[in-house]
């Protein structure tokens, strides 16, 4: 457990679970991303929206990530759902991924959504990739490897983000 403090002086306790890489059962930085399509705007596989973020759908959606597994570019993948997560997490994640892929060049940034629908259904790359929570980030460089993975409330700070970003394209 974790206690956490904020500037006004209120405090709250929270359990943390942490676990050694080997034990892990999500998708490792050395192991091969898996190349599953993922909803676009042009190919929505099945999915009722492919971009939960509001006011306006993020510019995360243009490509597969089979496609994209295929090219020539590092690729960040981002699972997240804005508008049905359970932690309200993923709404600032998309947010900040966002921010970071309209200033960072030669990188193919994917969301995809957790559910196909209203919040009942997880969409088949989620299930491909067997997630347990969400939002999660994956770096993926030019060979198919992820190289970085990174998960929850470190995903809101945007200088944590653009460099595990640029440090994953980078190694």
């Amino acid at each position: 457990e974790m206690v956490v403090v904020i500037a006004d002086g209120r405090a709250g306790v929270a359990a943390v679970e942490v676990r050694d890489a080997a034990s892990s059962v999500l998708p490792a930085p050395g192991e091969q991303a898996q190349a599953v399509a993922t909803p676009t705007t042009t190919a929505p596989l099945g999915y009722d929206r492919v971009c939960t973020r509001s006011p306006e759908p993020c510019g995360m959606h243009e490509v597969s990530l089979d496609e994209a597994l295929a090219g020539d570019t590092p690729v960040v993948l981002l699972f997240a759902t804005p508008a049905f997560c359970q932690t309200a997490v993923c709404g600032p994640t998309v947010d900040v991924i966002e921010q970071v892929r309209q200033r960072v060049d030669d990188v193919t940034f994917i969301h995809c959504e957790i559910f196909a629908d209203a919040g009942e259904t997880l969409g088949d790359p989620v299930v491909a990739w067997d997630l347990p929570t969400e939002p999660w980030m994956f770096v993926i460089d030019t060979g198919g490897t992820i190289v970085r993975r990174a998960d929850g409330p470190l995903l809101v700070v945007p200088d944590e983000v653009r460099s595990l970003i640029t440090d994953g394209v980078a190694a």
